[in-house]
C-alpha cells in the first residue's frame, strides 16, 4: 500500500471497517468550502482512498457537504474521484442542500447511480439552482435502473422502502406536469409526496405507500417537491414530455452529458513588496592562479565582500554580500566552518552567485509567496495561521500570512532560514495541489514593511539576535531531547533542582490524598507565574500562545529555548522586569514544578498552575492527525515518547503551593482561564508595600508585604473584592475542598478516632456520609458550606463520591493509616449518637455548660467537643508549620 501523506482535510473522512465493506462518511457540512478548495480537497481524498481502502471490499460512502458555495464543476470532480471503482463503490447518502448546482450535478449524480449497483438511500438537493430538466434526470434513472434497485429491498424488513429525494427550493417549474410525464411511458415512474407529521408518515426509512410487492412500492419519496422557487419562467407540457422521452433515451443509452470535472487550479503570481531588497545574481570569475581575488568575511547572510582585487576581476564591490552560489543559501547565521563548506563545494569559475548590498538586506523580513490564492474555506485559513505561528515559535521568529497569499518571516537571520526550509511542508500539508509545484522564490524586504509586532516591542533586528534554535532533523535526536525533558528530574547534580526530594506529606505511593491544608491566598504576592501541566499534544502551546497574544505574556517553551536551564534564565528575566509569564513545558513531576515554585518565591510572586488533563489516548490522536507541531511529529514513535510522560507523570496538587486548576474540556478551559485572569487582577490590585517604622537597630528593618484590607482598597481607589464573582467563588470551593481532603488525609486521620469509627462502620464500610463532614466546625461556622457546595468543591478531588440510600457518601482510595491516639474507653463512643447533640453549636453549647440526660450521654457529649477542639488546636498548629514550609 502507497505512503500515505497527511493532509488536514484528513480529518473530514471518517472509516469504518468490517470484515464484509468498508464505510467512508465524508463530513463538510458548513466547512466553508469554495469551488477553490476542491483542487487540494480531492487530492487529498484520492491519498487518503488509495492508502487506507482495501480496493477489494465495496465502499460504501455517505457525503454531506451541504451549505457550502460548490457549483456543477466542483461536486462533478469530488464525485470524479469517489468512483475509483464504479464494481464496488456505492453512494448511500448524498447531502448537497444550499449550494449552487444545477442540471450538471444531477447529470453526474445520474451517472454515478446508474453504474452502482444496489440503491442509494438519501439524496438531499433542494435550496440550489436545479431545473426540471435535473429533475427529470435523476427521477428516470431511479425509475428505469438497470438493476431494479429502487425501491431498495431491506433484509429486516416485509416491505420495501423508496429513494428519500429532496428537491425542493429549486428552478423545476411545473412540477406537477413533469410528474404526471414522468408517470407514462417509458418512465413510469412511481412515487410519494411523502406525508410528515401523520400517524402513518415516512421518512428515510419507511413508507406510507409501501407494499409486500416491489412493484408496487414508489421508487421515491418526494417530500414538498411542489414548492420551487418563484419567479422562474414556466415551461409548457408539450415541451416537458418531448424532454423526458429525449431523458429517457438518453439514460438507456448510457449519455449523461456529464460536465468537464478538471478544477481550473488558479497558479497566483504576487508581484514583488515595493520595498523589496534588489538583488542580482552575478557569475564568479575563477583563474587557475590567482583565485577569484576576493577578500571575503562571515556575515549573517552569507559572505560579506571586504575587498574586490582587479584581476580576474569580478561584478562585485565592497560591501556586498553573497546570499547563494549556484542556489545553494550561505545566509542565516552560518559559522565559518558551514560557509566554506557549502561555498567550496560549489565555488568554480562560471559560478552563479546572488548577492545584495549587505546593509540593505540586513534585519529584512523574508517575505514568501506561496503561489495559490487564499480564497479557500475560512476553517482552514484559520489553521493555517495558527500552525504558522506554532511553527515560527519553534524557530524564534513571527510568522505571519498576509492577505495576498504571501508569509512574512520575521526575526534573527538563523530562524529565518531554518522557518523557510519548513515552510514548504507545512504549506503543502493544507494545499496538496502545491505538491508538485516549483517553490516560488522569497524576497527580502526592509524591516518597516509590516510595522511593530502584536506586542508591541517592534521588529526584530539584526542587534536583536538571540542564538538559533536546534532544529531537529529526524525523530531520533527529537526522541532524545523530548526524553531527556521527561527524565531530567534523575539528574541529582542538576543545580536547578531542589536540594531535596519533595516527598508527599503521607508519603504515599502515587499521589497524597488530602492535601494538606494551606494557609489563605497571600494576595500580597502578585501571580505573574502560570505552570501549564500536561503531556505532549494536550494543547499547553496554544494556552501560552493565546496569554501571549491577548495579555502579553512572556512564554517560557523548551523547544524554543533549548534546555531548562534557558528556560530558567529566560524566567528569570522576565520576573526580574516584572513581567507576567507562562511556563510551556511538561512539568510531569513534582520536583520539575518545584523549579518553577521557588523560582517565583525568589522573586516573591504568586504561582498558579492549569493542569490539561488531557487522556493520553487523545494526546496519540492529535499528535498523528496535526502536522503544525516540529516536535511531534505524526509517527507512531511520537506515541512512544508520550507514553514515557505518562508513566512517570505525578499530578499536580495545590499542596506543592501553587493555585491549580483541572481541565478536561475546552468548557474547563475558558473557566478556568477566566478564573485565573480574575485572581492575576485581584492580586496584583491587591499587592501593597507598607513600610514599618525603623527600629533602633543599625539598619531600618525591611518593608513587609501585607494583604490590602477591603478599607485600604477603597480609599487607594480600588473597587471591594465581588465576593459573588467568578474567582471569589472558585477560591471558597477551593478553600472547602481542601478542608474536607484534610479531613482524610494521613495527618489527621491519625488522630481523629471518631472519623475513623464512622468510615469503618456500617452500613458503607470504607466511606464517610457527607452529614459528618457538614458537622464539623469548620466546615458549619468557618466556610459556612452548604452541602453543594461541598458536593461541587470535591468535583476537581481525588476524593471519592457516591449517592446510596439517599445520602452522599464520601472516601479516600488508600487504607486508613493506624490511629496514633487511644480510643476513649467508653463502650458508649462506639454507638450512633444523634446528629444534632453532636455537632450542632448551640447543643454543643448547652452539653458543656449544662449537661443534660443521662450521665453517659453527658460525658459522651462533652468528650466529642473537647475532641473538636483539640482537633481546631491541631490544626492551627499545622497552619503554622506549613506557612513556613507546605512539604513538612
Amino acid at each position: 500500500m502507497p505512503h500515505f501523506v497527511p493532509a488536514w482535510w484528513d480529518r473530514f473522512f471518517v472509516l469504518d471497517h468490517s470484515y464484509s465493506h468498508t464505510s467512508l462518511s465524508i463530513h463538510l457540512r458548513k466547512a466553508g468550502l469554495h469551488n477553490a478548495d476542491v483542487a487540494s480537497l480531492s487530492l487529498a481524498l484520492q491519498s487518503f482512498l488509495t492508502s487506507n481502502v482495501d480496493p477489494k471490499l465495496p465502499l460504501h460512502i455517505e457525503l454531506d457537504a451541504s451549505e457550502n458555495d460548490l457549483d456543477d464543476l466542483s461536486v462533478a470532480r469530488i464525485l470524479q474521484i469517489l468512483q475509483r471503482n464504479p464494481g464496488s463503490t456505492y453512494l448511500r447518502s448524498l447531502k448537497l442542500y444550499k449550494n449552487r448546482v444545477s442540471d450538471l450535478t444531477c447529470a453526474a449524480l445520474a451517472s454515478f447511480l446508474w453504474n452502482q449497483t444496489e440503491a442509494c438511500e438519501e439524496i438531499h438537493l433542494s435550496h440550489n439552482e436545479i431545473g426540471h430538466r435535473g429533475v427529470a434526470m435523476l427521477l428516470a434513472v431511479l425509475a428505469m435502473h438497470p438493476k431494479e434497485a429502487y425501491p431498495r429491498s431491506v433484509e429486516h424488513l416485509d416491505e420495501a422502502i423508496p429513494c428519500w429525494l429532496r428537491l425542493e427550493h429549486n428552478q423545476a417549474t411545473s412540477i406537477e406536469h413533469l410528474l404526471s410525464a414522468l408517470e407514462k411511458d417509458p418512465v413510469r415512474l412511481r412515487y410519494c409526496m411523502a406525508p410528515r407529521g401523520e400517524t402513518a408518515s415516512c421518512s428515510v426509512f419507511r413508507c406510507s405507500e409501501a407494499s409486500a410487492n416491489k412493484e408496487e412500492t414508489p421508487h421515491a419519496h418526494l417530500y414538498c417537491i411542489t414548492k420551487q422557487k418563484e419567479n422562474v419562467e414556466l415551461t409548457e407540457q408539450p415541451q416537458l414530455e418531448t424532454m423526458v422521452l429525449s431523458i429517457a433515451d438518453a439514460v438507456v443509452a448510457g449519455r449523461f452529458d456529464l460536465p468537464q470535472a478538471d478544477p481550473v487550479e488558479r497558479h497566483v503570481a504576487l508581484p514583488a513588496p515595493e520595498d523589496a531588497v534588489l538583488c542580482r545574481k552575478v557569475q564568479l570569475h575563477v583563474d587557475a592562479e590567482q583565485g577569484a581575488g576576493l577578500e571575503m568575511t562571515v556575515h549573517s547572510y552569507g559572505y560579506h565582500v571586504d575587498k574586490v582585487e582587479e584581476q580576474p576581476g569580478q561584478d562585485l564591490e565592497p560591501g556586498d554580500v553573497l546570499l547563494s552560489v549556484d542556489g545553494e543559501a550561505l545566509w542565516g547565521d552560518l559559522s565559518e566552518d558551514e560557509l566554506n563548506e557549502v561555498f567550496g563545494r560549489e565555488f568554480a569559475d562560471g559560478a552563479t552567485v546572488l548577492t545584495a548590498k549587505a546593509d540593505a538586506v540586513d534585519g529584512c523580513h523574508v517575505w514568501q509567496p506561496l503561489g495559490t490564492d487564499l480564497c479557500r474555506a475560512a476553517p482552514l485559513i484559520a489553521a493555517l495561521r495558527e500552525d504558522l505561528g506554532i511553527m515560527g515559535n519553534s524557530f524564534g521568529v513571527s510568522a505571519e500570512l498576509d492577505e495576498e497569499g504571501a508569509v512574512w518571516l520575521r526575526g534573527p537571520a538563523g530562524g529565518q532560514r531554518g522557518a523557510l526550509a519548513e515552510l514548504p511542508n507545512l504549506v503543502r500539508f493544507y494545499f496538496p495541489e502545491l505538491r508538485d509545484r516549483a517553490w516560488p522564490s522569497h524576497q527580502w524586504v526592509k524591516a518597516n514593511k509590516l510595522g511593530e509586532n502584536k506586542n508591541g516591542r517592534g521588529s526584530v533586528s539584526s542587534a536583536e539576535r538571540v542564538d538559533p534554535v536546534e532544529v531537529y532533523q529526524d525523530l531520533t535526536e527529537w526522541q532524545s531531547a523530548l526524553r531527556k525533558q521527561c527524565k531530567e528530574d534523575d539528574d541529582i547534580f542538576d543545580e536547578d533542582l531542589p536540594v531535596e526530594p519533595l516527598e508527599a506529606p503521607d508519603e504515599g505511593p502515587e499521589i497524597f490524598e488530602g492535601e494538606t491544608i494551606l494557609p489563605e491566598l497571600d494576595m500580597s504576592r502578585p501571580f505573574k507565574m502560570l505552570i501549564l501541566v500536561g503531556f505532549p499534544g494536550s494543547g499547553k502551546s496554544c494556552v501560552a500562545a493565546r496569554l501571549a497574544a491577548h495579555l502579553g505574556y512572556d512564554i517560557v517553551n523548551q523547544d524554543t529555548l533549548g534546555d531548562r536551564k534557558a528556560c530558567v534564565q529566560a524566567a528569570r528575566e522576565a520576573l526580574a522586569e516584572c513581567r507576567r509569564l507562562v511556563v510551556d513545558r511538561c512539568n510531569c513531576t513534582r520536583l520539575q514544578r518545584r523549579v518553577w515554585l521557588e523560582l517565583a518565591d525568589d522573586y516573591e510572586v504568586g504561582a498558579a498552575c492549569i493542569w490539561l488533563d488531557i487522556p493520553e489516548e487523545i494526546c496519540d490522536e492529535r499528535v498523528l492527525q496535526r502536522f503544525g507541531h516540529r516536535t511531534l511529529p505524526p509517527e507512531d514513535k511520537s506515541l512512544e515518547v508520550i507514553d514515557g510522560f505518562a508513566q512517570r507523570f505525578e499530578p499536580p496538587m495545590e499542596a506543592e503551593g501553587f493555585v491549580r486548576w483541572r481541565v478536561k474540556d475546552d468548557g474547563d478551559l475558558e473557566e478556568a482561564l477566566a478564573e485565573y485572569e480574575e485572581l492575576v487582577k485581584e492580586s496584583e490590585a491587591g499587592s501593597l508595600e507598607a513600610e514599618v517604622e525603623e527600629t533602633p537597630s543599625e539598619a531600618p528593618s525591611a518593608p513587609r508585604k501585607r494583604r490590602r484590607l477591603d478599607a485600604e482598597a477603597a480609599a487607594a481607589g480600588v473597587p471591594k473584592a465581588d465576593l459573588h464573582g467568578r474567582a471569589s467563588r472558585s477560591s471558597f470551593l477551593r478553600d472547602v475542598r481542601r478542608q474536607v481532603e484534610y479531613y482524610f488525609s494521613d495527618r489527621n486521620l491519625k488522630k481523629d478516632w471518631f472519623f475513623q469509627d464512622k468510615i469503618t462502620s456500617e452500613p458503607e464500610p470504607g466511606w464517610l456520609e457527607l452529614q459528618w463532614i457538614m458537622s464539623c466546625p469548620r466546615i458549619a461556622q468557618k466556610h459556612q458550606a452548604k452541602e453543594k457546595d461541598v458536593l461541587e468543591a470535591l468535583k476537581s478531588s481525588v476524593l471519592s463520591v457516591k449517592e446510596a440510600d439517599g445520602c452522599h457518601w464520601v472516601a479516600r482510595s488508600q487504607p486508613l493509616p493506624p490511629l496514633e491516639v487511644e480510643r476513649p474507653e467508653s463502650e458508649l463512643l462506639h454507638n450512633s449518637v444523634n446528629q444534632e447533640e453532636e455537632h450542632e453549636d448551640a447543643e454543643a453549647s448547652k452539653a458543656q455548660d449544662e449537661p443534660k440526660g443521662s450521665p453517659e450521654e453527658a460525658d459522651l457529649a462533652v468528650q466529642r467537643l473537647q475532641q473538636d477542639a483539640d482537633l481546631e488546636a491541631s490544626q492551627d498548629e499545622d497552619d503554622e508549620e506549613l506557612s513556613a514550609d507546605p512539604y513538612m
